[in-house]
Protein backbone atom coordinates (compact mmCIF):
# COMPACT_ATOMS: atom_id res chain seq x y z
CA UNK A 1 0.00 0.00 0.00
CA UNK A 2 1.21 3.48 -1.15
CA UNK A 3 1.20 5.72 1.51
CA UNK A 4 1.58 9.87 0.99
CA UNK A 5 2.33 12.14 3.53
CA UNK A 6 3.13 15.36 1.60
CA UNK A 7 -0.34 16.80 1.67
CA UNK A 8 -1.30 16.31 5.88
CA UNK A 9 1.91 17.17 6.53
CA UNK A 10 2.40 20.25 4.81
CA UNK A 11 -1.43 21.02 6.08
CA UNK A 12 -0.66 20.65 9.37
CA UNK A 13 2.55 22.62 9.25
CA UNK A 14 0.64 25.53 6.92
CA UNK A 15 -2.13 26.04 9.69
CA UNK A 16 0.71 26.04 12.57
CA UNK A 17 2.48 28.65 10.75
CA UNK A 18 -0.61 30.78 9.90
CA UNK A 19 -1.83 30.35 13.92
CA UNK A 20 -0.76 28.95 17.09
CA UNK A 21 -1.85 24.91 16.77
CA UNK A 22 -3.09 24.45 20.37
CA UNK A 23 -4.72 27.91 20.69
CA UNK A 24 -7.18 26.64 17.95
CA UNK A 25 -9.77 23.54 17.32
CA UNK A 26 -9.64 22.18 13.71
CA UNK A 27 -13.18 21.94 11.96
CA UNK A 28 -13.81 18.42 13.59
CA UNK A 29 -17.00 17.55 11.31
CA UNK A 30 -14.77 18.50 7.99
CA UNK A 31 -11.39 16.73 9.53
CA UNK A 32 -13.85 13.62 10.73
CA UNK A 33 -15.30 13.09 7.39
CA UNK A 34 -12.09 13.14 5.53
CA UNK A 35 -10.75 10.51 8.03
CA UNK A 36 -13.62 8.43 7.30
CA UNK A 37 -13.36 8.58 3.23
CA UNK A 38 -9.60 7.75 4.07
CA UNK A 39 -10.75 4.33 5.95
CA UNK A 40 -9.43 5.68 9.24
CA UNK A 41 -9.64 3.29 11.97
CA UNK A 42 -8.88 5.74 14.47
CA UNK A 43 -11.22 7.02 17.14
CA UNK A 44 -13.65 9.67 16.08
CA UNK A 45 -11.79 12.86 16.89
CA UNK A 46 -13.09 15.55 19.46
CA UNK A 47 -12.02 18.60 21.08
CA UNK A 48 -10.79 16.54 23.75
CA UNK A 49 -8.56 13.93 21.93
CA UNK A 50 -7.55 15.27 18.46
CA UNK A 51 -4.37 16.89 19.62
CA UNK A 52 -3.04 13.18 20.96
CA UNK A 53 -4.23 11.47 18.13
CA UNK A 54 -2.13 13.92 16.05
CA UNK A 55 0.77 13.57 17.96
CA UNK A 56 0.80 9.65 17.74
CA UNK A 57 0.33 10.01 14.01
CA UNK A 58 2.89 11.65 13.38
CA UNK A 59 5.11 9.43 16.00
CA UNK A 60 3.84 6.32 13.16
CA UNK A 61 4.94 7.94 9.87
CA UNK A 62 8.08 6.20 8.12
CA UNK A 63 9.38 9.58 7.67
CA UNK A 64 11.90 8.48 4.81
CA UNK A 65 9.10 8.26 3.13
CA UNK A 66 7.26 10.99 4.21
CA UNK A 67 10.55 12.88 2.75
CA UNK A 68 10.37 11.40 -0.45
CA UNK A 69 7.06 12.32 -1.07
CA UNK A 70 7.98 16.02 -0.29
CA UNK A 71 10.88 16.07 -2.33
CA UNK A 72 9.28 17.11 -5.65
CA UNK A 73 8.06 20.01 -4.16
CA UNK A 74 10.66 22.11 -2.61
CA UNK A 75 12.86 23.99 -4.16
CA UNK A 76 15.65 23.61 -1.87
CA UNK A 77 16.57 19.96 -1.22
CA UNK A 78 18.81 21.11 1.63
CA UNK A 79 15.38 21.60 3.26
CA UNK A 80 14.37 18.17 3.17
CA UNK A 81 16.66 17.98 6.80
CA UNK A 82 14.24 19.55 8.50
CA UNK A 83 11.80 17.14 7.96
CA UNK A 84 11.73 14.84 10.98
CA UNK A 85 9.50 14.12 13.62
CA UNK A 86 11.03 15.74 16.34
CA UNK A 87 11.18 18.79 14.92
CA UNK A 88 7.72 18.72 13.67
CA UNK A 89 6.64 17.64 17.55
CA UNK A 90 8.93 20.81 18.20
CA UNK A 91 6.76 22.94 16.27
CA UNK A 92 3.35 21.90 17.76
CA UNK A 93 5.12 21.73 21.06
CA UNK A 94 6.25 25.34 20.94
CA UNK A 95 2.51 26.54 19.90
CA UNK A 96 1.09 25.14 22.76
Amino acid sequence: MVVHYFYPIFSLLRMVGTRPLFQQTPNLVLLNNALTQTNWDGPALTVDNWREVVFARLESIVWEQAIDDVRPFLAATKDLALLTCENVLQLLIFHR
